[in-house]
Protein backbone atom coordinates (compact mmCIF):
# COMPACT_ATOMS: atom_id res chain seq x y z
CA UNK A 1 0.00 0.00 0.00
CA UNK A 2 1.61 3.47 -1.10
CA UNK A 3 0.93 6.68 0.70
CA UNK A 4 0.25 10.34 -1.29
CA UNK A 5 4.06 10.83 -1.23
CA UNK A 6 4.22 7.74 -3.47
CA UNK A 7 5.85 5.69 -0.24
CA UNK A 8 4.98 2.24 0.51
CA UNK A 9 3.72 1.87 3.60
CA UNK A 10 2.73 -2.16 3.35
CA UNK A 11 3.69 -5.07 1.55
CA UNK A 12 1.60 -8.13 0.59
CA UNK A 13 3.55 -11.68 0.81
CA UNK A 14 3.56 -13.57 -1.94
CA UNK A 15 1.71 -16.37 0.08
CA UNK A 16 1.22 -19.74 -1.67
CA UNK A 17 -2.74 -20.33 -1.67
CA UNK A 18 -3.96 -23.58 -0.12
CA UNK A 19 -6.35 -25.58 -0.73
CA UNK A 20 -9.13 -23.41 1.18
CA UNK A 21 -7.53 -20.33 -0.69
CA UNK A 22 -9.04 -22.30 -3.51
CA UNK A 23 -12.17 -20.82 -2.74
CA UNK A 24 -11.00 -17.16 -1.49
CA UNK A 25 -12.60 -13.50 -2.52
CA UNK A 26 -10.67 -10.60 -2.81
CA UNK A 27 -11.91 -7.09 -2.39
CA UNK A 28 -9.79 -4.31 -4.07
CA UNK A 29 -10.79 -0.15 -3.16
CA UNK A 30 -9.23 2.79 -3.29
CA UNK A 31 -8.36 5.25 -0.52
CA UNK A 32 -9.53 8.77 -1.44
CA UNK A 33 -8.85 11.65 0.77
CA UNK A 34 -10.16 15.42 -0.60
CA UNK A 35 -10.53 13.58 -4.34
CA UNK A 36 -6.63 12.42 -3.61
CA UNK A 37 -5.69 8.94 -4.05
CA UNK A 38 -3.73 7.77 -1.28
CA UNK A 39 -3.72 4.08 -2.49
CA UNK A 40 -5.75 0.70 -2.57
CA UNK A 41 -7.03 -1.14 -0.21
CA UNK A 42 -7.05 -4.85 -0.71
CA UNK A 43 -9.17 -7.23 1.35
CA UNK A 44 -8.71 -11.28 0.93
CA UNK A 45 -10.45 -14.15 2.63
CA UNK A 46 -11.17 -17.30 2.07
CA UNK A 47 -13.56 -20.29 3.47
CA UNK A 48 -10.84 -21.98 5.53
CA UNK A 49 -12.54 -21.09 8.95
CA UNK A 50 -16.18 -22.56 7.83
CA UNK A 51 -13.94 -25.74 6.81
CA UNK A 52 -12.16 -26.09 10.62
CA UNK A 53 -15.09 -25.52 12.11
CA UNK A 54 -16.98 -28.27 9.67
CA UNK A 55 -14.57 -30.59 10.72
CA UNK A 56 -14.70 -29.75 14.16
CA UNK A 57 -18.59 -30.88 14.41
CA UNK A 58 -17.74 -33.32 12.08
CA UNK A 59 -15.40 -34.73 14.96
CA UNK A 60 -17.76 -33.95 17.46
CA UNK A 61 -20.56 -35.31 16.24
CA UNK A 62 -18.85 -38.71 15.56
CA UNK A 63 -17.66 -38.82 18.97
CA UNK A 64 -21.25 -37.71 20.36
CA UNK A 65 -22.91 -40.72 18.68
CA UNK A 66 -20.08 -43.25 19.71
CA UNK A 67 -20.49 -41.46 23.15
CA UNK A 68 -24.34 -42.20 22.97
CA UNK A 69 -23.97 -45.65 21.67
CA UNK A 70 -21.87 -47.03 24.18
CA UNK A 71 -23.83 -45.24 26.96
CA UNK A 72 -27.34 -47.24 25.37
CA UNK A 73 -25.23 -50.49 25.17
CA UNK A 74 -24.26 -50.15 28.86
CA UNK A 75 -27.75 -49.24 29.93
CA UNK A 76 -29.23 -52.15 27.70
CA UNK A 77 -26.58 -54.32 29.31
CA UNK A 78 -27.72 -53.50 32.82
CA UNK A 79 -31.27 -53.32 32.04
CA UNK A 80 -31.56 -56.25 31.04
CA UNK A 81 -29.72 -57.71 34.01
CA UNK A 82 -32.22 -55.85 35.83
CA UNK A 83 -35.50 -56.61 34.19
CA UNK A 84 -34.35 -60.00 31.78
CA UNK A 85 -32.67 -62.16 34.01
CA UNK A 86 -35.61 -62.62 36.29
CA UNK A 87 -37.69 -63.14 33.37
CA UNK A 88 -34.53 -65.97 31.55
CA UNK A 89 -34.56 -67.65 35.11
CA UNK A 90 -38.84 -68.16 35.35
CA UNK A 91 -38.13 -69.53 31.81
CA UNK A 92 -35.24 -72.15 32.79
CA UNK A 93 -37.50 -72.83 36.01
CA UNK A 94 -40.47 -73.36 33.51
CA UNK A 95 -38.23 -75.72 31.11
CA UNK A 96 -36.77 -77.84 33.84
CA UNK A 97 -40.39 -78.45 35.55
CA UNK A 98 -41.53 -79.83 32.38
CA UNK A 99 -38.64 -82.00 31.70
CA UNK A 100 -39.01 -83.44 35.32
CA UNK A 101 -42.88 -83.22 35.92
CA UNK A 102 -42.21 -82.17 39.40
CA UNK A 103 -44.81 -79.78 39.67
CA UNK A 104 -43.49 -79.40 43.50
CA UNK A 105 -40.79 -77.29 42.43
CA UNK A 106 -40.75 -73.11 42.94
CA UNK A 107 -39.14 -70.14 41.37
CA UNK A 108 -37.42 -67.90 43.69
CA UNK A 109 -38.53 -64.21 44.14
CA UNK A 110 -35.71 -62.23 43.17
CA UNK A 111 -37.78 -58.73 43.24
CA UNK A 112 -40.31 -56.95 44.98
CA UNK A 113 -41.42 -55.21 41.59
CA UNK A 114 -43.50 -56.37 38.65
CA UNK A 115 -41.35 -59.38 37.76
CA UNK A 116 -41.41 -60.83 41.61
CA UNK A 117 -45.21 -60.05 41.43
CA UNK A 118 -44.88 -62.41 38.15
CA UNK A 119 -42.78 -65.00 40.20
CA UNK A 120 -45.60 -65.03 43.05
CA UNK A 121 -48.10 -65.59 40.30
CA UNK A 122 -46.02 -68.84 38.39
CA UNK A 123 -45.48 -70.35 41.91
CA UNK A 124 -49.01 -69.92 43.08
CA UNK A 125 -49.99 -71.91 39.51
CA UNK A 126 -47.47 -74.08 40.03
CA UNK A 127 -49.05 -74.96 43.69
CA UNK A 128 -52.54 -75.52 42.04
CA UNK A 129 -51.16 -77.81 39.35
CA UNK A 130 -49.24 -79.78 42.40
CA UNK A 131 -52.63 -79.78 44.32
CA UNK A 132 -54.45 -81.16 41.49
CA UNK A 133 -51.81 -83.72 40.22
CA UNK A 134 -52.06 -84.92 43.73
CA UNK A 135 -55.89 -85.32 43.79
CA UNK A 136 -55.77 -86.71 40.08
CA UNK A 137 -53.34 -89.32 41.10
CA UNK A 138 -55.42 -90.03 44.83
CA UNK A 139 -58.43 -90.43 42.53
CA UNK A 140 -56.39 -92.45 39.70
CA UNK A 141 -55.49 -95.10 42.77
CA UNK A 142 -58.95 -94.96 44.18
CA UNK A 143 -60.06 -96.55 41.06
CA UNK A 144 -56.68 -98.99 40.34
CA UNK A 145 -57.91 -100.10 43.74
CA UNK A 146 -61.58 -100.77 42.50
CA UNK A 147 -60.68 -102.21 39.47
CA UNK A 148 -57.92 -104.72 41.39
CA UNK A 149 -60.79 -105.41 43.75
CA UNK A 150 -63.35 -105.94 41.30
CA UNK A 151 -60.40 -108.08 39.21
CA UNK A 152 -60.62 -110.14 42.58
CA UNK A 153 -63.85 -110.63 42.76
CA UNK A 154 -64.34 -111.66 39.20
CA UNK A 155 -61.47 -114.04 39.57
CA UNK A 156 -62.88 -115.63 42.65
CA UNK A 157 -66.26 -115.89 40.64
CA UNK A 158 -64.30 -117.38 38.53
CA UNK A 159 -61.97 -119.68 39.58
CA UNK A 160 -62.70 -120.17 43.00
CA UNK A 161 -65.84 -122.31 44.91
CA UNK A 162 -68.14 -120.17 46.32
CA UNK A 163 -68.65 -122.15 49.52
CA UNK A 164 -65.32 -123.61 50.53
CA UNK A 165 -62.86 -121.14 49.20
CA UNK A 166 -60.89 -123.62 46.93
CA UNK A 167 -60.41 -123.57 43.54
CA UNK A 168 -63.49 -124.90 41.30
CA UNK A 169 -63.92 -126.74 38.38
CA UNK A 170 -63.01 -124.55 35.79
CA UNK A 171 -59.36 -124.04 37.58
CA UNK A 172 -58.82 -127.39 38.18
CA UNK A 173 -59.39 -127.89 34.23
CA UNK A 174 -57.02 -125.40 33.33
CA UNK A 175 -54.69 -126.28 35.40
CA UNK A 176 -54.54 -129.97 34.36
CA UNK A 177 -54.25 -128.92 30.73
CA UNK A 178 -51.50 -126.32 31.37
CA UNK A 179 -49.74 -129.56 33.32
CA UNK A 180 -50.29 -131.64 30.25
CA UNK A 181 -49.38 -128.91 27.78
CA UNK A 182 -46.00 -128.01 29.63
CA UNK A 183 -45.69 -131.90 29.83
CA UNK A 184 -45.07 -131.85 33.78
CA UNK A 185 -45.29 -135.30 35.27
CA UNK A 186 -48.60 -135.19 37.86
CA UNK A 187 -50.35 -137.24 40.13
CA UNK A 188 -54.16 -136.94 40.14
CA UNK A 189 -56.25 -138.19 42.86
CA UNK A 190 -60.26 -138.17 42.74
CA UNK A 191 -62.61 -137.95 46.35
CA UNK A 192 -65.74 -138.74 47.09
CA UNK A 193 -67.66 -138.03 50.64
CA UNK A 194 -69.51 -141.33 51.73
CA UNK A 195 -72.16 -140.38 53.57
CA UNK A 196 -72.22 -136.49 52.58
CA UNK A 197 -75.90 -137.68 51.20
CA UNK A 198 -77.17 -138.66 54.20
CA UNK A 199 -76.58 -135.90 56.44
CA UNK A 200 -77.44 -133.54 53.90
CA UNK A 201 -81.11 -135.32 53.58
CA UNK A 202 -81.46 -135.51 57.66
CA UNK A 203 -80.14 -132.72 58.76
CA UNK A 204 -80.49 -130.18 56.36
CA UNK A 205 -78.26 -128.78 53.82
CA UNK A 206 -76.55 -125.93 56.73
CA UNK A 207 -74.90 -129.03 58.05
CA UNK A 208 -74.09 -130.16 54.37
CA UNK A 209 -72.39 -127.38 54.14
CA UNK A 210 -70.42 -126.60 57.22
CA UNK A 211 -69.41 -130.34 56.45
CA UNK A 212 -67.94 -129.65 53.52
CA UNK A 213 -65.84 -126.71 55.02
CA UNK A 214 -64.64 -129.13 57.41
CA UNK A 215 -63.51 -132.13 54.88
CA UNK A 216 -61.83 -129.03 52.93
CA UNK A 217 -60.15 -127.69 55.46
CA UNK A 218 -58.93 -131.20 56.76
CA UNK A 219 -57.67 -132.06 53.24
CA UNK A 220 -55.24 -128.73 53.58
CA UNK A 221 -53.56 -130.67 55.90
CA UNK A 222 -52.40 -133.41 53.47
CA UNK A 223 -50.79 -131.30 50.88
CA UNK A 224 -47.82 -129.09 50.51
CA UNK A 225 -48.20 -125.61 49.07
CA UNK A 226 -46.65 -126.78 45.56
CA UNK A 227 -49.90 -129.65 45.48
CA UNK A 228 -53.65 -128.49 44.69
CA UNK A 229 -56.77 -129.27 46.19
CA UNK A 230 -60.06 -128.58 44.35
CA UNK A 231 -63.61 -129.23 45.14
CA UNK A 232 -65.50 -129.89 41.49
CA UNK A 233 -68.86 -129.88 43.01
CA UNK A 234 -71.64 -131.59 45.32
CA UNK A 235 -68.83 -133.59 47.53
CA UNK A 236 -66.46 -134.34 45.00
CA UNK A 237 -62.98 -132.88 45.77
CA UNK A 238 -59.48 -133.53 43.52
CA UNK A 239 -55.86 -133.36 44.45
CA UNK A 240 -52.89 -132.68 41.84
CA UNK A 241 -49.54 -133.14 43.09
CA UNK A 242 -47.64 -131.76 41.21
CA UNK A 243 -44.46 -133.21 39.68
CA UNK A 244 -45.21 -136.40 41.34
CA UNK A 245 -45.74 -140.08 39.12
CA UNK A 246 -44.62 -142.43 42.30
CA UNK A 247 -47.05 -144.06 44.29
CA UNK A 248 -44.69 -143.72 47.53
CA UNK A 249 -46.15 -140.27 47.98
CA UNK A 250 -49.23 -140.19 46.76
CA UNK A 251 -50.06 -142.95 48.80
CA UNK A 252 -48.69 -141.07 51.77
CA UNK A 253 -51.05 -138.59 50.74
CA UNK A 254 -54.50 -140.75 50.27
CA UNK A 255 -53.72 -142.53 53.86
CA UNK A 256 -53.27 -138.76 55.31
CA UNK A 257 -56.54 -137.93 53.36
CA UNK A 258 -58.74 -141.37 54.82
CA UNK A 259 -57.39 -140.80 58.14
CA UNK A 260 -58.04 -137.11 58.21
CA UNK A 261 -62.06 -137.62 57.00
CA UNK A 262 -63.03 -140.87 58.78
CA UNK A 263 -62.40 -139.05 61.91
CA UNK A 264 -66.04 -137.33 63.80
CA UNK A 265 -66.61 -134.30 62.97
CA UNK A 266 -68.65 -131.56 65.70
CA UNK A 267 -70.85 -129.50 63.27
CA UNK A 268 -72.87 -127.71 65.91
CA UNK A 269 -74.14 -130.06 68.01
CA UNK A 270 -74.16 -132.95 66.58
CA UNK A 271 -71.13 -135.62 65.99
CA UNK A 272 -71.01 -136.75 62.48
CA UNK A 273 -69.12 -139.38 61.14
CA UNK A 274 -68.21 -139.91 57.23
CA UNK A 275 -65.33 -141.94 54.78
CA UNK A 276 -64.19 -140.87 51.87
CA UNK A 277 -63.46 -142.96 48.36
CA UNK A 278 -60.60 -142.08 46.46
CA UNK A 279 -59.12 -143.07 43.12
CA UNK A 280 -55.58 -142.28 41.94
CA UNK A 281 -53.89 -141.60 38.04
CA UNK A 282 -50.13 -141.21 37.36
CA UNK A 283 -49.26 -138.87 34.18
CA UNK A 284 -48.15 -139.95 31.73
CA UNK A 285 -48.54 -143.43 32.73
CA UNK A 286 -52.46 -143.50 32.92
CA UNK A 287 -53.29 -141.71 30.29
CA UNK A 288 -52.40 -138.57 27.54
CA UNK A 289 -55.13 -136.23 27.97
CA UNK A 290 -57.29 -134.67 30.20
CA UNK A 291 -60.04 -136.48 29.69
CA UNK A 292 -58.52 -139.82 30.05
CA UNK A 293 -56.79 -138.54 33.32
CA UNK A 294 -60.24 -137.60 34.45
CA UNK A 295 -62.20 -140.51 33.28
CA UNK A 296 -59.47 -143.53 34.76
CA UNK A 297 -59.48 -141.44 37.87
CA UNK A 298 -63.11 -141.32 38.75
CA UNK A 299 -62.88 -145.44 37.64
CA UNK A 300 -60.33 -145.99 39.89
CA UNK A 301 -62.71 -144.73 42.66
CA UNK A 302 -64.57 -147.84 42.03
CA UNK A 303 -62.45 -150.25 42.11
Amino acid sequence: VNDNESRQVAIASNVKPSKAEEYSLELTSPLLFDSFQYGELIIRTNNSYINDRNRFYTKFSIALILFTFTVSLLLSLLLRRRFLKPILYLAETAQEITKSSNYSLRAKQQSLDEVGQLTDCFNNMLQTIEQRESSLENQVQKRTKELETANDKLYSFAYKDGLTGLPNRRYFYEKISELIKNDIKFTLIFLDLDGFKDVNDSLGHDFGDLLLIEAAERLKTCITEKDLIARLGGDEFTLILEGINDSVYSTKVVSCAKAALNKPMKIKSEDIKISASLGITFYPIDGQNVDEMVKRADQAMYL
